[in-house]
């Protein structure tokens, strides 16, 4: 997943609103005792 600076979240490594190269950015491990993922699902 890439973070345009301007735009916002997309999956490719260029923004498609506003041609920008997006920087890559890393997720959060998957755990199964995640406080907070229920405010992600």
């Amino acid at each position: 997943m890439y973070k345009c600076d301007k735009c916002g979240y997309t999956l490719e490594e260029t923004c498609p609103k506003c041609k920008q190269k997006a920087k890559l950015i890393k997720l959060p491990k998957y755990n199964p005792e995640d406080k907070y993922g229920k405010y992600r699902r």
